[in-house]
């Protein structure tokens, strides 16, 4: 068996180790982030250089690409509260 104090340094172990884990998912998404609007805008800027009558349509679209991509790698799997209230008051 464990005693108390036993299981209380489990518990804050464990406890750190979910703070390091989330704490490294947001690093890799934000990783992501970065490299995809780089990308975009190197993009951006060679379509500019190689078309600069069209550069104003080339980075709109660029943009509604940015966002597209961004909305797919945000996570989808965001921890809900166990109980949230009802709007309908019921």
């Amino acid at each position: 068996m464990i005693d108390s104090r036993e299981a209380s340094e489990a518990l804050a172990e464990i406890n750190e180790m979910t703070r390091r884990v989330r704490q490294s998912r947001i690093y890799n998404l934000a990783s992501l982030m970065l490299i995809m609007w780089g990308a975009l805008v190197f993009a951006g800027y060679l379509g500019s250089f190689l078309l600069p009558h069209q550069a104003g349509y080339f980075w709109a679209a660029l943009n509604v690409a940015g966002v597209v991509g961004s909305l797919r790698l945000a996570p989808t799997d965001i921890p809900r509260p166990a109980f949230a209230p009802s709007i309908s008051g019921c």
